[in-house]
C-alpha cells in the first residue's frame, strides 16, 4: 500500500479544523502518509477542539 498524498491530507485538515496551511502541514508530517496515522491524528485533534499541539503520546497513552 502506498502512503497517502501529503498535499491531499494538508487540504483536508485544513478544510475539517479550519487552520492554517503551516499547521496542517505540521499534522501531516507526523502521519507519514500512513493512512491510520491520519485518522488517529484527526480523531484526537477533533476531540482537543482542533487544538492537535496538545495531541501528545502521553495524553494518548494515558487516556486510549
Amino acid at each position: 500500500m502506498k502512503p497517502l498524498n501529503t498535499q491531499a491530507i494538508i487540504r483536508k485538515y485544513m478544510d475539517i479544523f479550519q487552520m492554517e496551511r503551516e499547521d496542517a502541514m505540521q499534522m501531516a508530517d507526523l502521519t507519514q502518509g500512513y493512512p491510520f496515522a491520519f485518522q488517529v491524528l484527526g480523531y484526537l485533534t477533533w476531540n482537543n477542539h482542533g487544538d492537535y499541539q496538545n495531541v501528545r503520546t502521553e495524553y494518548v497513552i494515558d487516556n486510549y
